[in-house]
């Protein structure tokens, strides 16, 4: 099945789906091993806000799509009338350090004062035998850095 947004750099390939989600993962060779378990469990957003709480796959969101004008950009807005809340999401990846990068903007469309939080579900399969998988979030500037390993190299 095709996927609406695809981004590459020729090692590293990312395929969201129609909620922008990550589909597919391919690295370092594209084509090769996906390096998501899209068959069975899939990798999600969800915003918590007003003790409501919603994956962005839901029917409760509507969503629009495409690229940047002249750019392997995303341009994906996500709305939820019952929560308030847009999520814009812009992503690319890195030509040259083999790197998918994620911007959210967050926008409250209520007039009160609100605490949002956002959450993230990655089911990455990095290796098949299920070990060499790496992730560790980075509060300063602010990111999670997931990283796949050989064991025995």
């Amino acid at each position: 099945m095709s996927r609406p947004l695809i981004l590459s750099n020729g090692r590293l390939l990312v395929g969201l789906d129609e909620h922008g989600l990550v589909h597919d993962f391919y690295y370092p060779y594209v084509g090769q091993d996906n390096l998501t378990t899209e068959k069975s469990v899939h990798h999600k957003i969800g915003v918590w806000s007003d003790d409501i709480f919603s994956w962005v796959d839901d029917s409760s969101w509507e969503i629009t799509y495409d690229l940047a004008e002249n750019a392997l950009v995303t341009d994906v807005t996500l709305t939820s009338v019952k929560q308030g809340i847009q999520l814009h999401l812009k992503d690319f990846v890195d030509s040259s350090l083999d790197a998918f990068i994620r911007n959210i903007t967050v926008t409250n469309l209520r007039d009160s004062t609100r605490d949002v939080r956002l959450f993230f579900h990655q089911v990455f399969q990095i290796s098949p035998e299920g070990r060499g998988d790496t992730a560790m979030y980075v509060p300063n500037p602010g990111y999670l850095f997931t990283y796949k390993g050989k064991i025995g190299l």
